[in-house]
């Protein structure tokens, strides 16, 4: 008796989710984001010709969670001042034909561009460098860490809503 998986089974998560298939697409930063950092049509675009090309689960390039805390210059943020039917669009777009979207939830701690941020919030303040910005000392850092977990929070509840589509 043969019990392997085949790419097309479909696969049952133990949270009880069921992917459609097993394929994926993993992250990747598709820097998409207007000048609000909003959804861009395009990415919308790109996530539904995904879908549409049969992937089972798709996981989002970053989705930033804080505007001062930006990877690139044209990330998506989600949090309060977001357009939030802009990324129902977006998701709504690549849940077609059954293809999962998972949000990546990012902040890119000491991984900022030096002309994006100078000081980031960053577990050290030891730098990176090749043009990354040095993190705060880590006697500053507690409180604004407790900042990130609570931007991160809020934006898991955005994120969570967007299922609801």
């Amino acid at each position: 008796m043969n019990t392997h998986a085949k790419i097309n089974d479909s696969l049952t998560l133990p949270c009880g989710a069921i992917i459609r298939n097993r394929l994926m697409k993993s992250a990747m930063s598709e820097q998409l984001g207007d000048k609000n950092h909003n959804p861009k049509p395009g990415l919308e675009t790109l996530y539904r010709t995904w879908a549409e090309g049969g992937l089972g689960i798709s996981v989002t390039g970053n989705i930033m969670i804080d505007r001062s805390a930006l990877g690139e210059p044209a990330n998506v943020v989600l949090d309060e001042q977001s357009d939030l039917e802009a990324f129902r669009r977006w998701s709504t777009a690549g849940k077609t034909g059954g293809c999962a979207i998972w949000a990546q939830l990012n902040h890119p701690g000491k991984q900022i561009p030096n002309f994006l941020v100078k000081t980031p919030v960053a577990p050290s303040a030891i730098a990176l460098g090749g043009g990354l910005a040095k993190g705060k000392a880590p006697n500053e850092k507690l409180s604004a860490w407790k900042t990130v977990f609570e931007t991160l929070l809020a934006s898991g509840v955005y994120s969570f809503k967007q299922r609801r589509v």
